[in-house]
């Protein structure tokens, strides 16, 4: 079994999210990467499990209604 590495160009692409989004998470350690000779790379699979950490269930279904805030109008 071989890991692929990818860029953060191609991790962003993956995720669906900006460049830098990917570079902000590195530097903070929120998403699992790897440093060769100064560049980020990321294991594809490691990538995908980080995913999974992420994912929210379903609520059990209980609907939460909106509060109205009432805001002044100006000139009143």
């Amino acid at each position: 079994m071989t890991n692929q590495l990818l860029t953060v160009k191609e991790v962003a692409f993956h995720l669906k999210v900006s460049i830098k989004t990917v570079y902000q998470w590195a530097e903070l350690r929120q998403i699992p990467s790897i440093k060769v000779n100064g560049c980020v790379r990321f294991d594809l699979e490691a990538i995908d499990q980080w995913l999974l950490t992420c994912k929210v269930e379903a609520s059990c279904g209980r609907i939460i209604e909106a509060q109205t805030v009432a805001v002044p109008r100006k000139g009143r």
